[in-house]
């Protein structure tokens, strides 16, 4: 399961803790295939899978383009959705309408409802093609320039049409809250902290290989900064975990890289892990897998990007790194350093118990609910 399906089934949960029915219409693509047993089974829960085409096409790309559109959202438009969303508002008496991301959000502009309608902010979209763009050669870099301005005007409108925003990130809450005054935080829960009891030995990285900030991250630890770990320990391993688009081997013997693929169970591979880097140079919000590494008291070591939105603070929940060598340098520095490997471990699972606990959210949520006149206070 990705971070977003993740937060989003966390989430789902607190709710339904909390004795909300919930009914989730769930957009299913070829990328993101939805999976009905991740999802609890409850009977305050109905489901909804709603199949689309988000495949990019060159001719409605290259028109979205030329008329001023966003052709990454425009992929998002559908009039199958939009019945969906209506004909569940017809047949129900639904209070709240929350959309989990800005391409969920397309339709709802044209449902007839009257319901209070809530945005739960991943990240800011825009600065994602922002960031790829800062990096990319010519001509990708004026593509994603403009994919990203697109981007940004429709997120600020969204942002505008919502009664109220809440936001996964604290960072991004900053810019998003000049747009909606009506947002609060609130923070991915994670609800497992398995016992570990003796640490796992791998070094590892665990993500979506088919998100273009996790592949950037995957090939600077396998071209920068795992050949100078190798150099020092020939022995050294490092493992990597993850879904993907096609057939693609990132495994090298030659320094000891080893791709695992799409591992049948997150939780296990993270239990066998020890450490994991994490060198995010683009994206938004907060990172998912970070918090789930934290939880299973794998210490992290990544770029602060990898820790936006995460209170913690550096050398005590987490280890922050730069550059390839910086990397190397702090990677070594835990192996040697047991006890210091094992306080940083100790403190990051503490840290995310709490601040990332359901009961944290639930308050958080129904704050914003009572801003919003949706209960009582």
């Amino acid at each position: 399961m990705d971070g977003g399906a993740y937060a989003m089934k966390e989430f789902m949960e607190m709710l339904l803790d909390e004795g909300h029915t919930v009914r989730l219409i769930y957009i299913n693509t070829y990328k993101h295939r939805f999976d009905p047993t991740k999802f609890p089974s409850h009977p305050l829960l109905r489901i909804i899978p709603v199949y689309l085409n988000t495949e990019v096409k060159a001719l409605p790309f290259l028109f979205n383009l030329l008329v001023g559109r966003s052709p990454n959202l425009q992929r998002f438009r559908s009039k199958k959705l939009r019945n969906e969303i209506q004909s569940l508002l017809d047949s129900e008496e639904i209070d709240l309408i929350i959309s989990e991301s800005p391409y969920a959000a397309m339709e709802l502009d044209k449902v007839k409802t009257d319901c209070t309608k809530v945005l739960r902010s991943h990240n800011v979209e825009a600065n994602i093609w922002e960031n790829l763009s800062d990096k990319a050669p010519f001509p990708k870099k004026q593509l994603y320039r403009v994919l990203a301005s697109r981007i940004r005007k429709r997120e600020q409108k969204i942002w505008k049409a919502f009664d109220g925003i809440l936001s996964i990130s604290s960072e991004d809450s900053q810019y998003i809250q000049s747009f909606n005054p009506y947002l609060l935080d609130l923070l991915p829960t994670v609800s497992k902290f398995p016992d570990k009891g003796e640490h796992g030995h791998r070094i590892s990285f665990l993500g979506s290989m088919d998100w273009e900030p996790n592949i950037e991250a995957v090939k600077e630890i396998k071209e920068q900064i795992w050949p100078l770990a190798n150099r020092r320990n020939p022995e050294l391993e490092f493992h990597l975990a993850g879904k993907r688009e096609g057939e693609e081997d990132w495994s090298d013997p030659d320094i000891r890289f080893s791709d695992l693929g799409m591992v049948k169970s997150a939780d296990e591979f993270l239990q066998s892990c020890k450490i994991m880097l994490v060198p995010l140079r683009s994206g938004s919000g907060l990172k998912i897998k970070t918090l789930e590494a934290m939880a299973h008291g794998i210490v992290v070591i990544g770029t602060p990007l990898a820790f936006d939105g995460i209170e913690g603070e550096d050398e005590l929940h987490f280890v922050i790194a730069n550059s390839p060598i910086e990397f190397h340098d702090r990677l070594y520095e835990l192996l040697e350093n047991e006890e210091r490997h094992d306080r940083i471990s100790r403190e990051a699972i503490a840290l995310v118990k709490e601040k990332h606990s359901r009961t944290k959210a639930a308050m958080r949520f129904n704050e914003l609910m009572q801003r919003l006149e949706l209960m009582d206070s």
